[in-house]
């Protein structure tokens, strides 16, 4: 009878883990196109619609990690591959491919300065301007892949459509459409600006002849505006919802048009001096733009009304650029960086000034890891952000009695040669158990200095032994076990410091780890025996992200604890009985109350059918008690073989299976 019963719920499991990889195929089969294999930056302004706007963090603090040396300016803006990758232009006529911890990962040399960004294509090419008048495809090896030759300098920065479609402006005043192979499909004479696509595939672009153009798909006329002052100096930028657009053009205003027709929605306060910078858009929709005079406005989207205004420095052409958490990041042309919050109140600021860190004209991108790049003209790439040293738990939930391990990983490296840190969560939520190195410090060339829990904080510290090199990069460090105790939510929050070979301390930037542990769900009701007035030892299990099962008491009353959340398959069988089933789908902490349920009897072979074998055995020890009669025979337990058996028997004959709950 056990193996029967383990036999069904095996097929139930195993038909449920099917139903669900048949979804997760499915799933992944429907999955649209995503932009350039989630690269962090994947082009100038981050994406086609040209937001400046991220979900990544930006950097908290203002420490400047590294910067790398190229022949010229860095006036191009860097795009970031998912691998971490740098890739940006330098006036010495290269393109750049620089690693995420600052070293040269390859270069490639076109015929002309470089002040064009790149931008990353769905097949990870990089593609990229010069003023040799060409665009070139460089695969992510370094190595030529295509180039497309224009009547002009290609400084503006290409931008790739959702179908991989390549958009670029030229100095000779066209805006042109190629395929990924840098095949010409068409071209419009646009002012050679850059391109902006909307999510109805509009192309907006614009620049000499000062108007904004929206073209179709196809690269024909949708709209043209009214001419502003001078040029359109900026790219645009269109709003959250598609329904505006924003630019900033030499003749000191941002203006913003209604996409569907190009009319004219507002224009911002004169800046004096032109906007050069491009606007960067916030989730709310407000606009952030930086001025010739050295300010970095937040505009009212409805109406272009400064909501608040920093004056930084003179001369800013620099474009902004948005965190995940809001945090505008902005250079000045005067080798200045601010951190500002999306209230207008300043987070950090670097003041590295001109004679360290250059004229900023390039535009920052944000990285993985709390990262920010940004060029100079002094022909370095700075790269802003700390060491990180992150926590991230096997999994963000668990229920009490679990073990759950927990990553305490570094990033951003630079240098580091010893380490200290001290991890605390509430105990009586998530109880650290132990601590192990990881390899970032290698075994061969480690110290220990120490490794031990402490009144519920892990403290460890461990330092390399000469000759070990100093590390750079990510590694892991540690991991930490922890068994779940009771429901709440725990923070795992690490401190610590860490230092080079010489004894410097490093900066450091610890990112905690949230932990809930759930409340378990239970299931209770009543389940009985068709014919018996003691419904014990009926048993009622529940299948599903866990297995568990209760023998209910004479009254019929179970409860099954200790359920995570999830769908489960409820059955109740006892022998001599058909077995009743029901789905349950229960929240973490719910208390769940089935309906009653009776099994119906006279499956007397325990097949789960009633049929003629089972009558012919009621049959053969009729009014026989037990013993000597055949136990299976009395169905409803009274100790003697009679009508009543016979009578439940019959009432269910040709009955199967699990029957309706």
């Amino acid at each position: 009878m056990e193996n029967k019963k383990s036999l069904k719920r095996l097929i139930v499991v195993s038909l449920v883990v099917i139903g669900l990889l048949f979804v997760a195929v499915a799933s992944t089969q429907a999955a649209p196109l995503e932009q350039t294999a989630d690269a962090p930056w994947p082009m100038f302004r981050h994406d086609i619609q040209r937001a400046g706007r991220t979900t990544n963090l930006g950097p908290q603090t203002n420490n400047l990690l590294w910067t790398y040396q190229t022949g010229d300016a860095v006036n191009s803006s860097p795009a970031v591959e998912s691998d971490g990758t740098i890739y940006v232009g330098s006036e010495d006529h290269n393109l750049y491919a620089i690693n995420p911890g600052g070293t040269l990962k390859w270069t490639y040399t076109t015929g002309g300065g470089v002040s064009s960004s790149p931008a990353i294509g769905h097949d990870s090419t990089i593609y990229i301007g010069s003023r040799d008048h060409s665009l070139y495809g460089i695969y992510p090896d370094g190595t030529l892949r295509c180039t497309f030759a224009t009547g002009g300098e290609v400084n503006a920065s290409p931008g790739i459509g959702d179908d991989g479609t390549v958009y670029v402006g030229s100095g000779d005043g066209n805006l042109y459409a190629l395929t990924p192979d840098c095949t010409l499909v068409w071209s419009y004479p646009a002012g050679g600006g850059h391109a902006t696509i909307g999510p109805d595939g509009t192309i907006y672009t614009g620049y000499a002849d000062r108007s904004l153009h929206a073209l179709n798909p196809d690269g024909t006329l949708k709209w043209k505006s009214d001419p502003a002052g001078n040029a359109v100096q900026t790219a645009a930028a269109l709003s959250p919802d598609g329904d505006a657009i924003y630019y900033g053009t030499d003749d000191c205003h941002l203006y913003a048009r209604h996409t569907s027709d190009g009319s004219l929605k507002w224009t911002s306060p004169c800046s004096y001096g032109g906007i050069q910078s491009s606007p960067a858009i916030g989730t709310d929709g407000t606009v952030f733009v930086g001025t010739q005079y050295g300010n970095l406005w937040a505009l009212n989207p409805d109406d272009g009304s400064v909501i608040w205004d920093i004056y930084m420095t003179l001369n800013v052409q620099s474009s902004p650029a948005i965190g995940g958490d809001g945090t505008i990041y902005f250079p000045t042309t005067y080798g200045y960086v601010y951190a500002v919050n999306p209230d207008g109140s300043v987070k950090w600021t670097y003041t590295g000034g001109p004679d360290i860190s250059g004229h900023f004209f390039s535009s920052p991108a944000i990285g993985d890891n709390q990262m920010l790049y940004v060029g100079s003209n002094n022909g370095k790439l700075h790269a802003f952000g700390a060491t990180l040293v992150v926590a991230t738990p096997a999994s963000p939930a668990v229920y009490p009695g679990d073990s759950l391990t927990v990553s305490l990983d570094v990033k951003n490296a630079q240098g580091l040669f010893a380490m200290q840190t001290s991890c605390t969560a509430d105990p009586a939520i998530l109880a650290v158990q132990n601590g192990e190195f990881g390899s970032f410090f290698d075994p061969a060339s480690r110290f220990i200095a120490e490794n031990a829990v402490v009144g519920g904080t892990w403290n460890g510290a461990v330092s390399l032994l000469s000759p070990a090199a100093p590390l750079f990069g990510d590694g892991n460090y540690a991991m930490l076990t922890y068994q779940a105790v009771s429901p709440g939510t725990a923070i795992i929050t690490c401190t610590g410091m860490l230092s080079n070979q010489d004894g410097t301390e490093q900066a450091v930037t610890f990112v905690d780890a949230s932990v809930t542990v759930l409340p378990f769900a239970t299931l209770d009701g009543v389940a009985s025996y068709q014919g018996r007035t003691s419904h014990a030892d009926i048993e009622v299990t529940a299948v599903g992200p866990v297995t568990r099962s209760d023998l209910t008491d004479a009254t019929g009353a179970y409860l099954i604890d200790q359920l995570e959340a999830g769908t489960y398959n409820v059955e109740a069988d006892a022998p001599l009985y058909l077995p009743n089933c029901t789905a349950a789908t229960l929240a973490a902490g719910d208390a769940l109350t089935l309906p009653s349920t009776q099994l119906r009897g006279g499956d007397t072979d325990d097949n789960d059918v009633i049929n003629i074998g089972d009558a012919t055995l009621v049959a053969a020890n009729f009014r026989l008690t037990v013993p000597p009669a055949d136990p299976q025979a009395d169905i409803n337990g009274d100790g003697i073989v009679n009508i009543l058996d016979l009578a439940l028997l019959g009432s269910n004959y040709g009955r199967s299976g699990c029957q309706a709950w």
